[in-house]
């Protein structure tokens, strides 16, 4: 198949670009390479013909034939959001509603992924289905939620299965450590390294739901290249895990022995619990998170140890 993939050269998307070439199938990646802050430097994936540009002015995808979309590029970041609402609209949702006008005049296209995220539920709770409400509470989450509904109705409109994912926690090795945004694990990491105390905003009993990046890229893969009923699915594990007990994990397999700085405040847009129910993707997909917690940070603390 041939597989266009937006934000190719993010986290996210150099995992799924190499998961697909290993595969054997033709990746056309799109990227604006803009750092989000100017120490991170990302780079043009390799194997695959790659188009610097953003989403909304690249009207070659129009021509591409592509088989299959996978829509990743987003601005990501629950706090910068709310510092920075305009951008954030405009490079998620408006971006994304440019994108589909372009890809309108695709004649080969069978199929469109997009990444969706746990923020679209708000406050969700424990073990949170996809027919939970959808409230969000920053602009972040928003925005996702917008882009996973412009995308399905197109889809509709079109008659082209439409398959959103919703990315709960994603972590793991190549998770940029200058980039505020990427996660919270990574920044973390980043304070670990530095033999500084990691900063947990609130209590750090809020629970989460990390997903290694590994299994996250399975699943869009999955998503793109097989008979995936056209619908929104939770990209989770199913686990509990509080911030205090996932970074005694990364302390731990660090080799550092620093007590986390705990703040008792909490940031605009931030929420207590969300960790979400797996059982749609596995009962259609065929997919399950494969990696635990404490195995995938460690794997993740060896790649940091190598990379610092």
């Amino acid at each position: 198949m041939k597989i266009l993939v937006t934000g190719s050269a993010g986290f996210i998307g150099r995992n799924v670009v190499g998961r697909l070439l290993a595969r054997g199938h033709t990746v056309v990646g799109v990227d604006s390479l803009e750092p989000r802050v100017h120490r991170d430097r990302p780079r043009a994936p390799k194997g695959v013909e790659f188009h610097h540009a953003h989403v909304a002015n690249c009207p070659y995808v129009a021509f591409c034939d592509a088989d299959a979309v996978i829509h990743l590029a987003a601005q990501v970041g629950v706090a910068d959001s709310m510092a920075d609402p305009l951008r954030y609209v405009r490079e998620n949702s408006l971006e994304t509603a440019y994108f589909l006008l372009d890809l309108a005049r695709a004649h080969n296209l069978k199929r469109i992924v997009v990444a969706s995220s746990m923020s679209v539920y708000g406050e969700g709770g424990t073990y949170v289905g996809e027919d939970a409400p959808c409230v969000p509470m920053s602009v972040y989450g928003q925005t996702k939620y917008d882009q996973e509904r412009l995308v399905r109705i197109w889809g509709q409109q079109h008659n082209i299965p439409a398959v959103a994912l919703r990315f709960f926690n994603v972590y793991g090795p190549g998770q940029a450590l200058h980039n505020p945004y990427t996660g919270v694990l990574a920044n973390f990491a980043n304070w670990l390294l530095k033999d500084l105390p990691p900063v947990i905003y609130g209590d750090g009993t809020q629970m989460r739901d990390w997903v290694y990046v590994a299994d996250v890229a399975e699943a869009v893969c999955r998503a793109a290249t097989e008979d995936v009923p056209a619908d929104t699915y939770n990209i989770c594990t199913g686990a509990n895990t509080t911030l205090l007990e996932a970074t005694r994990i990364l302390t731990a397999a660090l080799g550092k022995h620093i007590r986390p700085d705990i703040t008792h405040q909490e940031r605009p847009g931030d929420i207590l619990h969300c960790t979400g129910d797996p059982t749609l993707a596995r009962d259609r997909m065929g997919w399950h998170a494969t990696v635990p917690l404490a195995e995938g940070l460690t794997t993740y603390a060896d790649w940091l140890k190598e990379n610092r």
